[in-house]
C-alpha cells in the first residue's frame, strides 16, 4: 500500500477544522491565510505552499472553485467549502462584507422579482470616520444643488455568467443590523428587515427604484418593527433628513400616524425623495419633493 502523504496524514483535523470555519468562501488570498493558520493550530508543519493545501482539498472535492470575472475583464478565483449555494460563492469576493440593498429585499421576500444584480457592502473603517474633519454644514443649498445631480454608483462591478455583482463601500456604522444565515451549504451575511428598509429608502438606485422602495415598505407592513427602525437611524446619525424620505414611505403604505410621528420631527429642509426626479410633486406633511404619480 502506498504511504499517505503528510496532507492525507492531517487530512480528517483539516476537514473538521474547515467545517467549523464560520466563513465558506474565500479569495485565493484569503484562504491560503486561513489554511496555514489552521495548520499552525492543528501543530502540522507544510514545507509545501498554501496552493498545494488548496489543489489537495479541490482534489478531494471538498473545495469548488469559480471565476468571478471583473469589469476589466480580470479574473478572480473564489474557493468554497462544500457548498454550490451562488449566494455563499459569490460572499467571498469582499472580506467582511454583506448583501444588501436589493438583494436583501429579496432575502426577506420583499420583491416579486428575481435579480440578476447583487449588492455586497463592505464598510468604511472606523479609523476613517474618526479621521475625518468636522462634518459640513447642512444649507437649502447644498441639499437642492446634491439632489439636481445623478446620484453616484459604485464603479466596482464583477461578473458571473448573467450576474452582475456590485461592491460598495458604506459608512462605518459596527455593522448594525447585519445579520448571518450559516445553515448547511448556505454561508453569508445580509442586512436585518428593519436595516434593509433604511437603506433601500436611502439608496433607491441600488434597490429598483422608488416603486420598489414604496412596495416593499408595503410588503413590510406586518413584519418590521418601526421603533427598532428609528432606533437605527438616530444611531446612524446621518447629516442629510432622511427621516422625511422614511416618514413618507410609511404614509404611502398605509402605517398608521402613530408610527408615522415617530419621523415627524425636525422638518427644517425641503428634502428629496431620490435624485434628479422629473415631474415633482411636493409633500406639506414632510417637506418632501417627490415623483408624480408614486
Amino acid at each position: 500500500m502506498a504511504r499517505k502523504s503528510n496532507l492525507e496524514l492531517v487530512y480528517p483535523e483539516l476537514s473538521a477544522a474547515m467545517g467549523a470555519y464560520p466563513i465558506k468562501s474565500f479569495t485565493k488570498a484569503k484562504l491560503s491565510i486561513v489554511l496555514v493558520d489552521l495548520l499552525q493550530q492543528l501543530d502540522f508543519t507544510f514545507n509545501g505552499s498554501p496552493e498545494k493545501v488548496i489543489t489537495f482539498l479541490v482534489k478531494k472535492g471538498d473545495l469548488a472553485e469559480s471565476t468571478i470575472n471583473s469589469i476589466d475583464a480580470r479574473e478572480v478565483k473564489l474557493y468554497t467549502w462544500r457548498s454550490k449555494d451562488e449566494m455563499t460563492i459569490l460572499s467571498g469576493l469582499v472580506n467582511n462584507s454583506y448583501y444588501s440593498f436589493y438583494t436583501s429585499l429579496f432575502l426577506h421576500q420583499l420583491t416579486l422579482q428575481i435579480p440578476k444584480t447583487y449588492y455586497l457592502n463592505f464598510e468604511h473603517s472606523k479609523l476613517s470616520v474618526a479621521n475625518k474633519t468636522e462634518r459640513p454644514a447642512l444649507t437649502q443649498e447644498n441639499i437642492d444643488a446634491a439632489f439636481s445631480r445623478p446620484q453616484r454608483k459604485s464603479a466596482k462591478h464583477y461578473f458571473q455568467g448573467d450576474k452582475k455583482i456590485v461592491i460598495t463601500n458604506g459608512r462605518f456604522t459596527n455593522e448594525m443590523g447585519v445579520i448571518s444565515v450559516n445553515n448547511g451549504e448556505l454561508s453569508y451575511r445580509f442586512t436585518d428587515l428593519e436595516r434593509t428598509l433604511i437603506d433601500i429608502a436611502i439608496r433607491p438606485s441600488y434597490s429598483g427604484g422608488v416603486t420598489e422602495v414604496l412596495r416593499a415598505y408595503e410588503l413590510a407592513k406586518e413584519k418590521a418593527d418601526i421603533q427598532k427602525l428609528r432606533n437605527y437611524l438616530t444611531q446612524m446619525d446621518f447629516i442629510y433628513p432622511y427621516h422625511q424620505v422614511i416618514g413618507f414611505y410609511l404614509e404611502k403604505a398605509g402605517y398608521s400616524e402613530q408610527v408615522q410621528h415617530l419621523f415627524a420631527s425636525d422638518q427644517q429642509y425641503r428634502f428629496y425623495l431620490t435624485y434628479t426626479i422629473k415631474n415633482p410633486v411636493y409633500s406639506t406633511k414632510w417637506n418632501l419633493v417627490y415623483p408624480s404619480g408614486l
